[in-house]
């Protein structure tokens, strides 16, 4: 099963099939609550799931990732307030790459960071700035089936490809409203053909690009009837596509 992505309050949906818009899906599950001890949150913003069912949380205000199993037992923690490596400030976005390498977009330092599995930090990459390969409060991240990491660069109202190493390749968008253009992109998500689905958050809308950042299509605007958004910060892709 390839690992996932996606924003903190879709993981019900992406475990376990999800029913009609129209009919929310029943709760299967549910832990934590406020406070900063093992097993709480303060403003978890996204999460991801390994291959072996482990589900890593963006403790976003904590400055922690929390590693969970898919029942809610908590396993294990890494992080603190800091601009050291293995530190965070404001964790936005988690990804499990193909190598079983964990990717942690720390939004305030503007930076990703990798880690192994048991929380030792890797390597990292970035900076402040809008230089290729830099960030300004980077939030999604998503990996592709070839190990090639796609990461909004929200402030810079972009998106950037790297390896999975850390290796800059391309970018894409600048701000604007039409096609293809971006204001403050939120979630990222690939799909199994190797889509690129992006949460546009501040036009409202979902944009879908192919991996070299052609607009293929756009759907949304703001509004809270069905099909319209308000400011969406994650997306996800189910196994059915």
């Amino acid at each position: 099963m390839r690992p996932r992505s996606l924003a903190a309050g879709l993981l019900l949906g992406a475990l376990w099939p999800a029913a009609s818009w129209c009919e929310p899906p029943p709760q299967l599950a549910t832990w934590g609550t406020e406070g900063g001890a093992a097993g709480e949150f303060r403003q978890p913003l996204a999460l991801a799931l390994d291959g072996d069912g482990k589900v890593y949380v963006a403790d976003t205000e904590n400055h922690r990732i929390q590693v969970f199993t898919t029942g809610g037992d908590y396993l294990a923690g890494w992080g603190v307030y800091g601009s050291g490596s293995g530190e965070f400030k404001r964790p936005f976005g988690v990804a499990v790459g193909a190598g079983g390498q964990i990717y942690v977009t720390d939004s305030n330092n503007h930076r990703v960071q990798a880690f192994a599995s048991d929380g030792t930090c890797l390597f990292q990459w970035g900076g402040y700035g809008d230089a290729a390969g830099r960030f300004s409060l980077p939030h999604g991240v998503a990996p592709d089936d070839g190990g090639n990491l796609y990461v909004t660069d929200s402030f810079n109202h972009r998106v950037q490809v790297f390896t999975g190493a850390g290796t800059y390749l391309t970018q894409w968008g600048s701000y604007g409203q039409a096609p293809g253009e971006l204001a403050r992109p939120a979630g990222v998500a690939v799909g199994r053909d190797g889509t690129i689905f992006v949460a546009d958050s501040e036009n409202h809308r979902i944009q879908v690009f192919t991996a070299n950042g052609v607009h293929v299509a756009q759907w949304g605007g703001a509004g809270n009837a069905p099909g319209q958004f308000n400011n969406p910060s994650g997306v996800a892709i189910d196994d059915d596509g």
